[in-house]
């Protein structure tokens, strides 16, 4: 398996794990849905760039040119919106 295949597969498994905790909490639907599509665009980021990190290593640039680049395919709006979920991507762990 790949670097970042196994990335990959840590990252899926902590979006399930967060997926739990979400429920748990009893967090609105929309609010579910929100993060766990941004940890979804999170994990296909990753495997697109190549990057085979595990949760641990991963560092403030990584969100940073994560967002750049949604805003740089949508809009400053959506990067807005995904810049929220900044410390919900990073804390999917």
């Amino acid at each position: 398996m790949s670097a970042t295949a196994a990335s990959t597969a840590v990252w899926t498994m902590h979006a399930d794990r967060w997926r739990k905790s979400i429920k748990a909490k009893s967090l609105s639907v929309l609010t579910e849905r929100s993060y766990l599509l941004t940890a979804q665009r999170w994990i296909a980021w990753l495997d697109g760039q190549g990057l085979g990190v595990e949760p641990a290593e991963v560092r403030p640039y990584h969100v940073d040119d994560f967002i750049a680049d949604i805003i740089a395919a949508s809009s400053p709006a959506n990067g807005a919106h995904h810049g929220q979920d900044r410390g919900q991507v990073r804390g999917c762990r």
